[in-house]
């Protein structure tokens, strides 16, 4: 009980240099501090800490089929509902916003997607993401996207990051895709 979070002797949210080099690497300079940035276990532990945080039963998350699955198991361990959004090849695998709007109601606490999406690598536009910002926005609903993929994109550039577009926003990444550090365990 007397052992200090503080692992590192210098913050127990990570090494602020690190914490630095995460906001630049998001494209978050300006947006972000380093008191923003938690460093992590990799980007499943961020998923997991920000749910467990913010999930209570009776909760709704809304997200995406195909997806990443972690959300449907973190939002039933917090006896949360799933709401799912189908993403459909015949339309190039984009997401129905209209679909996720309609999805999410009062009760919704949660709006958790993939950014590259796991595990069709389609990207959310900067105007799906600020569409996806207002929908989170009209009932106050957390919007969580993993961008553990960003960096890997071929014909585009790598979409803002979520946390720039609206207060409600949390994004989950890591070094294990994008830079092939696997070992590391960094998120």
């Amino acid at each position: 009980p007397r052992m200090p979070l503080d692992w590192n002797g210098r913050s127990f949210q990570g090494l602020p240099d690190l914490r630095e080099a995460v906001i630049r690497q998001a494209g978050l300079t300006g947006t972000c501090s380093p008191g923003d940035v938690l460093i992590t276990a990799g980007a499943a532990e961020a998923n997991y800490l920000a749910m467990r945080q913010l999930l209570e039963p009776g909760d709704e998350v809304v997200t995406e089929a195909p997806g990443w699955p972690q959300a449907g198991v973190l939002a039933e361990a917090a006896g949360a509902r799933l709401v799912t959004v189908k993403r459909r090849e015949e339309d190039g695998w984009a997401l129905d916003l209209d679909a996720v709007a309609r999805a999410v109601t009062d009760r919704t606490k949660m709006i958790f997607l993939t950014n590259p999406n796991n595990p069709t690598g389609r990207l959310f536009t900067p105007a799906d993401l600020t569409r996806l910002a207002g929908i989170a926005g009209r009932t106050g609903a957390w919007l969580l996207v993993d961008e553990v993929y960003a960096g890997l994109e071929w014909t585009a550039g790598r979409a803002p990051s979520i946390a720039g577009l609206c207060d409600r926003s949390i994004t989950t990444g890591s070094v294990s895709k994008a830079l092939g550090l696997q070992g590391l365990r960094t998120g």
